[in-house]
């Protein structure tokens, strides 16, 4: 098997409750938003540039990008996730 070229983390936002381990595993990455799920730190970005009140253009992508060289702790963040809401996987 040929080395992976991306990694992309997914998260199943119905599954999460929100408590964060993932974020605190992967804050190179991971951001919560406002109710605790974990949301990239590009979508955490654009959220903060929203005015109170207003959604931010936009949905925040499921399919969070993970540097080759954070894949160890993002394989980490979803082993130990309790509500299995993270899977780790590469796109080449």
């Amino acid at each position: 098997m040929k080395p992976p070229t991306s990694w992309l983390l997914t998260v199943d936002w119905t599954a999460c409750d929100g408590r964060g381990w993932c974020v605190e595993l992967l804050p190179e990455v991971l951001a919560q938003d406002r109710w605790g799920y974990p949301i990239s730190r590009e979508d955490a970005a654009r959220a903060a540039t929203a005015r109170d009140g207003e959604l931010p253009p936009g949905r925040p992508s499921r399919d969070i990008p993970v540097p080759p060289p954070l894949a160890a702790h993002a394989r980490r963040a979803a082993d130990t996730c309790p509500r299995q809401a993270l899977r780790l996987r590469y796109v080449s």
